[in-house]
């Protein structure tokens, strides 16, 4: 993460990185959900993949901070899946 960090946020301190990487990861599901792509059981590469046909920047943004993350965080990412997946658009519109 350090190398996409220095590319991506080379000013940024700890609170600014982890804002961007939450808005960008959290934008990418939901954009993912909006597409009506299924999230759960579903890697996020993949995830990543099915958005590039018509959002190519996001679905490789998601694909570039997602891939190689640590088993601690995995865990939180996870919860974020199982959040956004359980939204239904259609009750909300």
């Amino acid at each position: 993460m350090g190398d996409r960090r220095k590319l991506l946020f080379p000013t940024a301190g700890d609170a600014t990185f982890a804002d961007g990487y939450a808005q960008a990861v959290t934008f990418a599901l939901l954009l993912a959900r909006t597409e009506d792509l299924r999230l759960t059981d579903t890697g996020l590469h993949e995830i990543g993949r099915r958005l590039d046909a018509g959002h190519a920047l996001v679905g490789k943004a998601l694909q570039l901070f997602t891939d190689n993350v640590t088993d601690s965080f995995e865990v939180t990412l996870d919860l974020l899946v199982r959040v956004i997946d359980a939204v239904r658009w259609e009750s909300i519109r």
